[in-house]
């Protein structure tokens, strides 16, 4: 029987500017947030005077020397403006047993923990937010092979002074067709994911993107509604067999097209949801900039007939909020 090829070196190879200057790294307190199994823990710090998170690991053996090294080439290969800076990886001991990846820090933290808060966040806040996340997605899936998130959640999204988001935390990333077993957590995956298929491909993201917009605008995670004493398997059963999907509160403040949106994000069928390209089109939309004052006019009295219209500034309005609690039910998708 062949012997398992040996672990790659996490530093084997690694091009000079992803290696650490060790003098420049000034760790500091641990984070608030909870680190995941990778990791042994998540600190604060500094590089070359940038604040930064330090995502510290052991190297026990081979197996986790490969997770390490597959999260590594990935960060390696990720350059945008939506997605939180890799500064590179760090062995802060003789012995090479610890590694400590270096990852760009946002003032606000995530959003988690902003949307727990009383902070107030306006729709077109929120829609920018979503916007952000979308183009990073776009990006990831536009790359020759697709790299996929399988964790698009809140606290996985990390806001700047100015409220821009950028994506973090890919230890469930990575690209289509490889990695299957990596899932993120249950109550954003998609339906293919819990039914245990296989041959997912990049529209399991776009799923969990509408449990994200939810988690935004409910200010709630998914299904937190529902009661204490409902069992897991029952509602991922319901999520699968039933098409069951999570609540939307105060239906009021979305603008409609944001609805459909969610609509289309969250179908059973992943070959009828929306590419990202596509989402973020509908987003920038959604945030046009304030019309004329003449075509303000008109919206105003399409509003008084029972119209509204799909900006973020009508979905502030108190006549289009007033109109739109009057449309149908058949325009909210959880009903």
């Amino acid at each position: 029987m062949d012997k398992p090829a040996p672990a790659p070196q996490v530093l084997d190879n690694l091009p000079v500017c992803f290696k650490i200057d060790e003098a420049a790294l000034v760790p500091g307190a641990a984070s608030p947030t909870p680190a995941c199994a990778m990791w042994t823990g998540v600190f604060y710090g500094t590089y070359h005077g940038s604040p930064v998170l330090i995502k510290e690991a052991a190297l026990a053996d081979d197996a986790k020397q490969r997770e390490i090294y597959r999260v590594v080439r990935l960060a390696m290969d990720m350059y945008h403006p939506n997605i939180a800076q890799f500064f590179g990886v760090s062995f802060n001991n003789p012995e090479k047993k610890r590694v400590r990846l270096v990852i760009e820090r946002l003032e606000r933290g995530d959003l988690a923990a902003i949307l727990a808060s009383d902070e107030e966040l306006s729709v077109q806040r929120c829609v920018q937010i979503m916007c952000d996340v979308a183009c990073a997605m776009s990006y990831l899936h536009a790359q020759a092979k697709p790299i996929l998130h399988r964790d698009l959640r809140a606290a996985n999204v990390h806001i700047s002074h100015d409220y821009r988001a950028k994506l973090v935390n890919f230890e469930f990333g990575g690209k289509l067709g490889l990695d299957k077993t990596l899932i993120g957590t249950p109550a954003w995956a998609a339906p293919e994911i819990l039914a245990g298929d296989a041959d997912y491909t990049e529209k399991v993201d776009v799923y969990s993107f509408a449990m994200l917009m939810i988690e935004i605008m409910n200010r709630k995670v998914p299904y937190s509604e529902e009661p204490n004493d409902l069992p897991a398997r029952m509602l991922l059963e319901q999520i699968v067999m039933q098409a069951r999907r999570p609540r939307i509160m105060e239906r009021e403040r979305w603008p409609r097209p944001l609805l459909h949106l969610v609509d289309s994000c969250w179908q059973k069928d992943p070959t009828v949801r929306p590419s990202f390209d596509g989402i973020a089109t509908k987003l920038h939309a959604i945030l046009k900039p304030p019309s004329s004052p003449t075509k303000r006019l008109n919206s105003a009295r399409s509003t008084k007939v029972g119209t509204t219209t799909g900006s973020v500034e009508d979905s502030e309005d108190g006549n289009a909020k007033r109109a739109r609690c009057a449309v149908d039910s058949r325009d909210d998708p959880s009903t």
